[in-house]
């Protein structure tokens, strides 16, 4: 009787052995599998924030592309487009006058026929060039409005100030 007695005790306590040391393989497993994650984690954090750099760049460029004309790199019609209308809401909030100079370069057509296109793209940067020197403060804009024609945006600027800029 005493060695049957000893002999379910040794069993409970192997059978108690056995479940401390499967609860600890089942332990080491999820801690295991919870490192994996955590390394996968970091390594996908890792190149959707490179991804990320990657966008925000190409976003910049796309951005830079709609605003900004390919040829004379100054602004595009539509970034005039919305400049007169922020010019306009200001200007009229304010009671401030506003200039819009349109430049239109005489006798373009036949320079670019006799020349080329290569060097009338050339006078068309010359021409944004100085239209964009003209420009002083954040809310004036130079901007090619198309092809060989150009604007000035001059808010806060009297007709008479405007005509002397133009002429110049």
């Amino acid at each position: 009787l005493a060695g049957n007695a000893l002999a379910r005790a040794y069993a409970g306590v192997v059978q108690a052995l056995l479940w401390v040391i499967g609860a600890l393989l089942i332990a080491l497993a999820l801690h295991t599998r919870t490192r994996r994650i955590k390394v996968r984690n970091r390594e996908l954090e890792h190149r959707i924030a490179e991804r990320t750099v990657e966008l925000e760049a190409a976003n910049l460029k796309l951005t830079k592309m709609a605003v900004v004309d390919g040829v004379t790199g100054i602004a595009n019609r539509h970034a005039m487009e919305r400049a007169l209308m922020r010019g306009w809401q200001r200007c009229s909030e304010n009671s401030q006058p506003l200039a819009v100079v349109m430049v239109d370069v005489d006798h373009f057509k036949q320079f670019n026929d006799c020349h080329g296109h290569q060097a009338g793209d050339m006078q068309l940067r010359r021409v944004a060039a100085v239209l964009a020197a003209e420009v002083s403060g954040v809310d004036e804009l130079a901007a090619r409005y198309g092809g060989e024609e150009f604007v000035l945006i001059l808010p806060g600027v009297d007709g008479e100030v405007a005509g002397l800029r133009a002429e110049r």
